[in-house]
């Protein structure tokens, strides 16, 4: 993922918010993020 769409992310994430493209107005959002990966995660961290 680039690094201007983990950054958008993680504003979704901490501050639960969101900026329409049209608007610039930040709105207010409730999210539950669910992941799962087959991949052995302690692996690519150390990687």
């Amino acid at each position: 993922m680039c690094p201007q769409m983990q950054s958008k992310l993680l504003r979704v994430l901490q501050d639960k918010t969101i900026e329409r493209l049209v608007e610039r107005i930040p709105r207010q959002v409730d999210v539950l993020v669910l992941a799962a990966t087959g991949r052995n995660l302690e692996e690519l961290m150390k990687k």
